[in-house]
C-alpha cells in the first residue's frame, strides 16, 4: 500500500523502503528487487542520493530496470 510518506520518493521503480532495504518495484516479472544496507543510515543516504531525488536515473538498479525496460520493448 502506498503512503503519503512515499509520495517523497521519486524513482519510478520505488516500492518501499524496509528496515535496512531498499525495495524495487517489478524489474523481474512477479517480483520485487531488495538492496540491504549494513545500516539504515546506509540505506537512507542511498534512497536520498537516487530514489528520493532526480539523480534516480544515475542509480545502477535504475539504469538496469531501464535497459530491461527498452530491451523489451525492441522484442516487439
Amino acid at each position: 500500500m502506498t503512503t503519503f510518506k512515499d509520495v517523497q520518493y521519486i524513482c519510478p521503480f520505488w516500492h518501499r523502503l524496509a528496515i535496512n532495504a531498499i525495495e524495487c518495484g517489478e524489474i523481474i516479472d512477479g517480483a520485487i528487487l531488495s538492496h540491504r544496507f549494513a545500516s539504515r543510515a546506509a540505506c537512507d543516504a542511498y534512497a536520498h542520493q537516487y530514489c528520493r531525488s532526480f539523480n534516480y536515473e544515475r542509480c545502477p538498479i535504475y539504469q538496469m530496470a531501464a535497459q530491461k525496460i527498452a530491451e523489451s520493448g525492441d522484442e516487439g
